[in-house]
């Protein structure tokens, strides 16, 4: 994924966060992961909404599934949202 895809990805994910608009946002990520199932950061940015609701559980398997996604470890991200969970 280029650099400017992920950045735009990112830029959603606060926009939901700002807007109070969470549910709906963990909603686009789940339909973008439908049409992209290999990216490894839409459940990432999911699991960071999911957090958002306090839905733990629910944000420990999206960052895991990120991981999955992401057999090198490029995704560090999700190891570290999962240690502080």
């Amino acid at each position: 994924m280029e650099l400017n895809e992920v950045l735009a990805i990112t830029d959603f994910a606060e926009l939901y966060i700002l807007s109070g608009e969470i549910e709906r946002g963990i909603a686009f990520y789940q339909r973008l992961q439908r049409r992209a199932p290999g990216n490894e950061w839409l459940p990432y940015y999911e699991g960071a909404l999911l957090e958002k609701l306090d839905k733990f559980q629910e944000a420990i398997a999206a960052y895991e599934k990120s991981i999955e996604l992401s057999p090198k470890q490029t995704n560090g991200h999700a190891s570290f949202r999962i240690g502080i969970i």
